[in-house]
Parts: C-alpha cells; structure tokens; sequence
C-alpha cells in the first residue's frame, strides 16, 4: 500500500493517521491537501481534513510489534489491590440497608424502573432527589416507542451542580445509565421495554437547543443550497433533527455512515 486518503479533524491529525497506516514517517512520504476541512456553528455541521498520502520511492515501512495474544496467560496474582474491594462499593451520601438485588415488589414496568431508579441513585449517594414519571403525548416526546419519561430533579441546590456527573461529557453517561435500567426492567419483566431518563431536564434543553441548530442550518441552506454534514449523533439526537427538518420547506434531510460515526445530512430540496 503505497498510497492512502485519509480524514481527521484537523489536516495534521489526518497526516498522523495516514502515517500509522503506512507505517512510515513524515520525511518518507508526500502529502497532498484535498481539503482543510471547516470548523462548523459551535463544532456542527463541520467538514474533516483531508489528506492523500503517497509513499516515496524505496520507503520502508516500520517493523509491526509481534505480540502473541493467544499464548497462555498466567493466573491473575492475587495480591493486587483490587481482591481487596468488597462490594457493595460504599460511597458518601448513601442511605443504609441498600437493597442486594433488583426490587420484586412493583406493580408494573413504569413502578419497576422508577424502583430500580431509586435503587441506582441511592447506591450513588444522590438519595436527595425526585423523580418524576411522564407518559408520551405525542411523536416528539416518543409516542409508540418509550413506555414512560423518568426526570430526575436535585431536591437541593447544592445537589444541582453533583447531579451533572450523571449527565457526563455530551450526555453519555446519562445514555449508559439509561442502558442499565432498560436492561433490567427488559430482564424482569421478560419484555423489551424502552424507558427516557433525563436529569434536571438536561435532554429537554438539549432538544430545544438542537431544533434551533436545524432551523438555523435549514434557513442558511434555502439560500445557499449547499448540504451541511453535521457532527455524529446518538440516535435520538439525531431523530430530533429529522422530526424539525421534516416539518420545513426547502430542505431535507438524511442518516449516514456506520455505529458511533453516523450522521445526519441536511440538504436543498425544491420538490419539499
């Protein structure tokens, strides 16, 4: 392989990737700039770098590290540090008499994951909160695919700031913590079931914040006509673009790509 095109945020870290992959350094090739990428509204609708990278006669690519992955491994020792965790973990802020297991005692799935809710955020120590159920009304807020909204509120102001722990870096650990309760109730109640966790009505403001981007881009594309490729997003992110672009003239828009790296395209259309 003695040529690659290669993408990255930047066109310095599309040239590193291409470098890895042809296993050479920057003096054994010549790079040629396809495009300097674009750094997008508040870093939506960007464009990567892109890089072709072509190897220089009689280049020599890097020797691989041979490791042996299927070599027998020798027992785990013993001694390290982490034989000395017990579980439960104990966390400041928890109540005590933690319940060991999942609660028997609910009446339906929406009682079983509100439970099993209050189980999780107490194991946390964040027991000062409240939890409120709501049943969707209509196709925005998940009518036909969520059983029930569960948002979690701080009961203090001091628990406010704390709670944004659970929320994570661009709402990942509130999705994982949502994961788990699905996964459980799923379990329990022999069912798939689909349940929408949000934390002082973070995901609310998220897709206000995202209807707005959509309008914005749909108006800057009905004069322009040019497509916006937007960063990737989680699905319901990404659903929260395609139900605002649907609605508006001019424009449409459409998924791309694969898993993590999918996206949504945002482009003219005359016939909408």
């Amino acid at each position: 392989m003695n040529l690659v095109e290669v993408k990255g945020k930047t066109v310095e870290e599309a040239v590193d990737r291409a470098l890895k992959k042809l296993g050479l350094t920057k003096k054994d090739v010549e790079v040629e700039i396809v495009s300097t990428g674009k750094a997008g509204f508040l870093g939506l609708g960007s464009e990567d770098a892109v890089v072709r990278v072509t190897a220089k006669e009689g280049a020599t690519p890097r020797k691989r590290r041979n490791d042996n992955y299927n070599k027998k491994r020798s027992p785990v020792n013993q001694n390290n540090h982490f034989s000395n965790i017990k579980l439960p973990i104990k966390i400041e802020g928890q109540p005590s008499n933690l319940p060991e297991s999942v609660t028997e005692d609910f009446e339906d799935k929406i009682d079983l994951a509100g439970k099993t809710i209050r189980d999780i955020l107490n194991y946390l120590g964040f027991p000062d909160t409240s939890i409120k159920s709501s049943i969707p009304e209509n196709e925005e807020e998940g009518l036909g695919r969520i059983e029930s909204s569960f948002n979690i509120k701080p009961n203090t102001r001091d628990y406010k700031k704390e709670l944004g722990i659970l929320i994570g870096k661009s709402g990942y650990t509130i999705r994982s913590f949502q994961t788990i309760v699905n996964a459980i109730v799923s379990q329990k109640s022999k069912e798939n079931t689909y349940f929408n966790i949000d934390i002082d009505s973070y995901k609310i403001r998220k897709t206000e914040a995202l209807s707005e981007m959509a309008l914005d881009i749909a108006d800057e594309i009905r004069m322009t006509k040019e497509t916006v490729i937007l960063e990737p997003m989680p699905p319901a992110e990404r659903r929260i673009i395609h139900l605002t672009i649907e609605k508006e003239e001019g424009v449409a828009s459409k998924s791309s790509g694969r898993g993590p790296e999918r996206k949504v395209e945002i482009y003219y259309n005359e016939s909408n």
